[in-house]
Formats: C-alpha cells, structure tokens, sequence
C-alpha cells in the first residue's frame, strides 16, 4: 500500500478561531480549556440536549470524548462557526465545478490498512470516494458527510489533499461510537507517544494477564469453545467439537454426529445443553447454552483438553467472573431485540451485553479499558480496543478451518452471530497487536496539513441527525455519502456494544432505517431520507454535486431514494457501478445482494439554470429550456462508435422523467405527453447511440468516435 502522506489536521498548533461566543483563541492550551468549558455549559443547557438527536450520557462521559471544538460526541455547537470561517477565508473563487466525464473509479481494495485498522461495517475503501473528491471539487472545497460512518470520506479527503488539492470536510453521523471512530482515524497523536503509553498499560497489566491466560501447562494463547448437543437417540453430551470437527485433517465434516452412537444431530436450539452459574453482575443465577472449552492452543502446540480438563478449565474461566463486580467499566444493559441481536437470544439465551465476553476476557477488556482512561492519549488507546473488542475479544469470535489448520477469522462481517465454535483470545496480545497496527498508520501521516494555512485543522466532526445540519444556508461545496440503505445494514444496533462501553449512545429517534422492531416501515423511511436530503439541498452551494453510494438491491428502496430527491429539489444526472472488491458476508450469501456499489450523482440547480424554466413555466417552450439546462449538466460518454459508453440519463425515458419530476416539484402542469415528448426530443436534440446531447456536445462526441477509430 502506498503511503498516504497526510493528514487533515495539526495536533501540535491549532491555530486561531473564533467561536461563537466571540473570544479569540490564540494558543492550543487557552483554546482547548475555553472549548471544553463552552461545551460543558451547552450539555447543561435543557434547550440543547432535548434535541432529538440528542444522545444519552453523562456529561462527565461526554467531555472525556470531546475533543472540541473540532470534535463533539454530541451536535457540536462549534460546528456552524467554523464553517461560517473556513468559507469566509477562502482563496480561490466560488462557483459550479465543470463535471464532464466521471471518473473511472479503481476497484478498491479491503485488504488497505486503513480498512483494515478498525471493523466497522459496510465502508468503502478511500481511494474510490478519493477520485469523486478530486473530481468534483477545487480547492479550499468543504466536502460533506452527514452519514460519515467511520469516517473514510474524511480519509478520502485527505489523501486527496496530499495530492495538492487541499480540501476541508465536515463529518456528520448520529452515532457517538461512529464519530468516535472518525476521530481517531484523522486527528492522530505522535506516534511515539501513544506507543508509549500502550506499553505502559500492557506493563502495568501484565501480573493480571499473566494469571488470566495461564493453566497448570503454561501460558497459552487461545481456548476453543464448542456448543454441546444432546443425543435424541442415546442421551449422550457430544460437543460440536467432537461431533463435526475431523482433527485428524482439521477440516469440517459434511454431517455432524454423536460420537458415542453414530446418530446424526440436528444444530437446533432445542438440541443444546443449557446450565446454570452465578451472575456476579447480575447478582442473580443464569441459565444459557452451554459452552464447553475443548482445547488450548500453547505456543504452537493446539492441546485437545480431556472431558475433565474441561469441566476444570470452565470452572476456571467462570471464577474470574466473581471480581468483575467491582470494575465499574463493565456496561449492564439487556440485550436488545431486534434484526441482528435476535440470534444471540434465540440460540444461547444470552440476556445482557457482558454475556458477549467470557467472564476471563471480561476481565481482561474492564480493566484495559479503565487503566486506559488514565493516559493521555485515552481516545487513541481505547479506539484500538474497540477495533478488536467484538472481532476478535468476544465470543462471537468465529473460528473456520483451512488447509488443515484453524482459521481464526473473527466475528462475521454486519451482524451479532454467536457460532457453535468460538475462541476466547488474549486480550493482551490482540490489544498489543492493534497498538502496533495503529502506531504504525499514524506514522503515516504527516503533519501539518491543512486546507488553507498550516495551523488550521481541515476537518470538523459532529454527533448528530443528517435531518438537522447545524450548518449555514449555501456553505457546502460537495457532498458525498453512503447513507443507510433502507434495512441493509442496521448501525443502530451495530453500534450498540462499543456506544454502550463508551457510555454515550445514540438517540435512534430520527435513524433513517427500515426497521420493524422501532415501527419504522419504508414510508417513515422515505420522510426521513426526504428530511435529510432537504438539509443536504440547503447547505449545498447552488450548482454544486451529491454523490451518494447506493448498496441495495431493493427497488422499493431504490424508488425511495430517487422520490425522496426529487422532493427536494435535486436533478439527478449520473448514475454508475463502482466495485467494491470482495464481498462483504451479507453480499456473498444473500441472492439478491449487489455485487458492485451504484453511485448517484446529482446537483442542486442554480438561478441561472431554473430562470428559462420559469420564464416559460407549464409551458412546452419550458419543457426544452429545462431539457437544454440538464443536458449541460450530464457527462459526456467516452468510447468508440461500435462501442460507446452508455450515459444513462441522456436516454429519452430518463430525460422524460427528470423534467416530469422538475414540473411537479415547482407545482407546474407537464405539457407533453410522453409520445409528444418522445417525438420532440428528437426535433430539439442531436441523437447518438440511445443518447440525446446539445449541438456542440454531439460535435465533440462525434470528434471523439473519429479519434478513436483512427487509432483503431
């Protein structure tokens, strides 16, 4: 991977900004204690956290997260001004960016280790959203994700700017742990420090760790913990382990089968063994699927733990639980229902969050994550744990088997899935492992770097809902998202354990989802999306793009997006394919998944643009001017003439409907029918290959069929 030499702000000098009280900040010391005691006044403020996209917290939580003014775990009150500055400090003259041709977007690559460095699901690789950038943009550009996610759109932005062409971003997303996560992916510490500090905290853990993952052989790395079956036919307890797994080849067997009768066993959940143990936490007995630890993996020996060692090995594990109560970390909070936390319940009857980890890793993760809060770079330390914390550090940690030996491949991609095999890692070594991951990414990153002055950061972060942008009128340049996609991906619940271990969660109020379990159908959807994208067509300039990337293969959903633009006044003009590279879990198992991203572009027209409508408003002459102004707009098709590249929206039904669309939302009778307008476009508008253009476009489309069959 090529080295991204960027980043898209300064730690070390902030520079100077004016907040909205008035007062001049002029040193990164004076500026961060007078930030933090603005926000410390709006979290007390009724008026302004019951907004409805307010999160839950304390403000005590809230604070240790916020990083302001640059970044708040809540609607940043900060967020509004700086933008009012980053545009007022502009250089480079304002105005509509020539589109043309998109890009052709390379296939990105999810082996990248920025998307490797953290598990949040369904993201993009940043050199694709990195080309978009570049196209669309000039420089001094604000860039806007209000669906930001993990953040890559900011990440895209700076590699964009380490290009030369410097550009800010604003990064919007309701959840506290999805901004959390951006935060850390783009305002780096030294390097130097942070792994020191993780050093320090593995040192100052180490007697724990080395109690924890120790037995009566040594030190070992991981146990593989099996689902246990009874047999219908003879009674006996046979663990999955023993029963699917062939260890002389290490592979899975086609049928699973008691190992006592040769019976084969059906894998439902009426056919596992439940038991009981205290819940220290709980305070109160609980009874859940058994799992049974079956074997140890010491240095490279795996040690097949005999029917004794098992029953010591649990009594060993679940002991750890009795001094969990006294580590306050530990979030108690039931487990929720819904689309993907049903399994969990419905499988191995867990009831609460902490029933995720096994009471050793449980251990183990509260007592990182609260000696974690005591250093300096606390954000930093406790984002690497929340990268490996359900991946690797719980049980839904799945393992596979390849080429004869164990797959440790982690918990599946987009949902909670707690398998019949799980292994209970070393909380230390994958935290170890991740601090070095991270220190090496932000060495990466060279600083300072920034959009217009050397001492200014170039990224703004707000916790908050797309449908309430705390941003002026006309202040966005480009924006460029990946919104949630009716119920293809529920982030809500996604995020739930890493919100819940931060101790600020979202407020789902206004989530933009198909979602049974919250009463959200596809028309609540539709309002929500149609609320967002009215932001969205307020904030941006006149003249100025929305990319959006579209992963559902649902056409309720689909026509959902596309109404919901209209609505608001966007003219949709581009859409095309963009690979993603490997699958995602859900996309290699569902039928209908996409295979390849779709990305949507559309502006917000301009005066210039709507005023020859309007002159001639229900009028056929109105129809022409509106078609005339679009096809300006559009992307010219490149390729030869045996084989052109297909610009979708030049075809005639598309143009039918894009200006059907324009009339009903300015409130304005459609004058043609679609025969009459069929029949016309062709009258008004040269025609190439299916496509319509204006005059001079069709002359240089036809210049470009000649250079091409020449050089044929």
């Amino acid at each position: 991977m090529a080295k991204v030499r960027a980043t898209l702000m300064e730690r070390g000098d902030r520079g100077v900004i004016t907040v909205a009280s008035g007062e001049r900040l002029v040193t990164p010391a004076k500026q961060q204690t007078i930030s933090q005691n603005q926000l410390h006044s709006h979290l007390t403020d009724p008026a302004f956290t019951q907004r409805d996209d307010f999160p839950s917290g304390t403000v005590e939580a809230m604070l240790q997260l916020a990083d302001p003014p640059y970044y708040t775990p809540c609607p940043n009150p900060f967020l509004r001004e700086i933008v009012r500055q980053w545009q007022a400090a502009r250089r480079a003259p304002v105005g509509a960016h020539p589109v043309g041709s998109l890009p052709d977007l390379p296939v990105g690559a999810k082996t990248d280790k920025r998307y490797t460095l953290h598990t949040y699901h369904s993201k993009l690789p940043a050199s694709t959203l990195a080309h978009l950038i570049e196209h669309f943009c000039t420089p001094g550009d604000v860039v806007l994700d209000c669906f930001c996610g993990s953040g890559v759109t900011g990440v895209a932005c700076a590699e964009v700017t380490a290009r030369g062409k410097p550009v800010r971003a604003v990064l919007v997303d309701l959840s506290p742990a999805a901004t959390f996560i951006t935060y850390n992916y783009l305002f780096p510490v030294e390097p130097a420090q942070l792994e020191a500090d993780g050093n320090a905290l593995l040192a100052a853990l180490a007697p724990l760790y080395s109690d924890l993952y120790c037995d009566e052989r040594g030190a070992f790395d991981y146990t593989i913990y099996a689902d246990v079956y009874t047999c219908a036919a003879c009674g006996a307890a046979v663990t999955f382990w023993d029963g699917m797994v062939d260890r002389a080849t290490m592979h899975l067997q086609a049928t699973f089968r008691c190992t006592h009768c040769g019976t084969t066993l059906p894998k439902t959940n009426d056919a596992r063994q439940m038991a009981t143990w205290p819940d220290p936490l709980l305070q109160q007995p609980i009874t859940q699927a058994l799992q049974l630890p079956v074997a140890r993996k010491y240095g490279r020996h795996l040690h097949q733990l005999t029917p004794g060692e098992q029953q010591q090995a649990l009594a060993a594990t679940l002991a750890w639980g009795a001094p969990l109560a006294s580590q306050s970390p530990i979030p108690i909070i039931p487990w929720p229902d819904g689309a993907n936390c049903s399994q969990p319940k419905r499988s191995h009857q867990i009831s609460h969050l902490h029933h995720l980890f096994t009471p050793r890793n449980l251990t183990a993760l509260s007592h990182l994550w609260q000696q974690a809060g005591a250093y300096t770079t606390h954000r930093q330390l406790r984002f690497a744990i929340t990268a490996f914390m359900l991946k690797t550090g719980s049980r839904l940690h799945n393992i596979g088997f390849k080429q004869g030996n164990i797959n440790l491949a982690g918990q599946l991609p987009n949902t909670y899935y707690l398998p019949n095999l799980s292994a209970e890692r070393h909380i230390g070594k994958l935290f170890a492992d991740k601090l070095k991951a991270l220190t090496r990414f932000y060495a990466t990153l060279d600083r300072p770097m920034a959009a217009s002055t050397a001492s200014e950061p170039a990224i703004v972060i707000s916790t908050g809902s797309a449908t309430a942008l705390d941003l002026p009128d006309n202040s966005i340049d480009y924006c460029l998202t990946d919104p949630p996609f009716g119920g293809f991906v529920h982030y809500g619940e996604l995020n739930f354990v890493w919100e819940a271990w931060l101790g600020v969660m979202a407020n789902r109020a206004p989530e933009a989802i198909v979602y049974a379990q919250d009463g959200k159908d596809h028309d609540v959807y539709q309002e929500l999306m149609r609320r967002a994208f009215a932001e969205i067509y307020r904030v941006l300039k006149p003249g100025k793009w929305l990319t959006l990337v579209f992963h559902n293969s649902n056409n309720q959903v689909w026509n959902s997006i596309q109404t919901a633009l209209n609505q608001v006044g966007f003219v949709v003009a581009d859409v095309r394919a963009a690979t993603r590279g490997q699958g995602s879990y859900k996309q290699m198992t569902a039928a209908q998944a996409l295979q390849s991203d779709l990305l949507m572009s559309a502006y917000k027209p301009t005066a210039r643009t709507e005023q020859p409508t309007r002159l001639t408003e229900g009028s056929v002459e109105g129809v022409w001017a509106f078609i005339r102004t679009h096809l300006q707009q559009l992307p010219m098709p490149t390729g030869a003439e045996d084989q052109p590249q297909l610009v979708a929206e030049r075809q005639r039904h598309l143009l039918f409907d894009r200006m059907v669309a324009y009339h009903i939302r300015q409130g304005m009778t459609v004058p043609l029918s679609v025969g009459d307008f069929y029949h016309d476009l062709q009258q008004h508008f040269p025609q190439r290959a299916g496509m319509y253009f204006l005059p001079e476009q069709a002359v240089d489309y036809d210049r470009q069929v000649d250079r091409d069959e020449f050089r044929h």
